[in-house]
């Protein structure tokens, strides 16, 4: 059954040397990854939203920061 979990909202702020800004959403995607990675066994989740949010840039910089 899905479980939909409500993060604490933290101020947008920039966190590394190539300009990626941590925005809201950004912290939430990053927060998804952490959660499912510290899951014991397989797991899965769905990165999804409007256009234009920054999905693809989060999970860029994510996949930069932990090859």
């Amino acid at each position: 059954m899905p479980q939909i979990i409500q993060f604490e909202k933290l101020p947008a702020q920039i966190s590394d040397s190539e300009g990626f800004i941590r925005t809201e959403t950004a912290q939430d995607i990053l927060r998804a990854i952490a959660l499912v990675r510290s899951i014991d066994g397989p797991a899965i989740t769905t990165i999804c939203g409007a256009p234009g949010v920054g999905k693809t840039k989060t999970l860029a910089h994510y996949q930069h920061e932990n090859p």
